[in-house]
């Protein structure tokens, strides 16, 4: 597992989310679910949020 580094306004969001979903609400825990799952998955691969060289991508993504 690789460590990953939130952004400030994630981390931010995510720790209010965490505070609702403590108190209780379900729609708070289930979306805490998707992104602990997203989370877990970028974790597990090494090639997750590299820096893709801008000449690899083709232009019509640009």
């Amino acid at each position: 597992m690789h460590e990953l580094r939130l952004a400030a306004e994630f981390s931010k969001e995510f720790s209010k989310l965490q505070a609702k979903a403590a108190k209780g609400n379900g729609e708070a825990r289930y979306l805490l679910e998707i992104i602990e799952k997203g989370m877990a998955k970028l974790a597990a691969n090494p090639e997750a949020g590299k820096h893709i060289p801008k000449r690899l991508i083709p232009k019509e993504y640009i």
